[in-house]
């Protein structure tokens, strides 16, 4: 006969120690799971909001673009018209445009 004393511990079977085991492994793969869940989501919300902040960055660059351009246009279209003589007849409409809105 054996007597267990208080530092021994009763003996455990093998089938409990694996369930016990696996248990663990089971809920350590569901955190893992879980946490690899939310990463992939803080990934693509990230990635959401880049892809619309270069949208939003690419739209004001192409709307000062186009601005330039207008200016640009708008610079030699009244350059080619005082080059030719427009002078005068720009400066003939504007009298003629300020009358009008006078007489309104």
């Amino acid at each position: 006969l054996r007597v267990q004393t208080s530092t021994e511990r009763p003996p455990v079977r093998l089938p409990t120690i694996l369930r016990n085991r696996t248990e663990r492994a089971k809920a350590q793969e569901a955190e893992i799971v879980n946490q690899a869940r939310v990463e992939a989501e803080r990934i693509k919300t990230e990635a959401r909001q880049q892809a619309t902040q270069e949208r939003e960055q690419l739209l004001r660059n192409a709307k000062d673009q186009v601005a330039e351009l207008v200016t640009l246009a708008t610079r030699r279209v009244l350059q080619a018209e005082l080059a030719q003589g427009g002078h005068d007849r720009l400066i003939e409409e504007s009298i003629s445009q300020l009358g009008n809105q006078n007489r309104n």
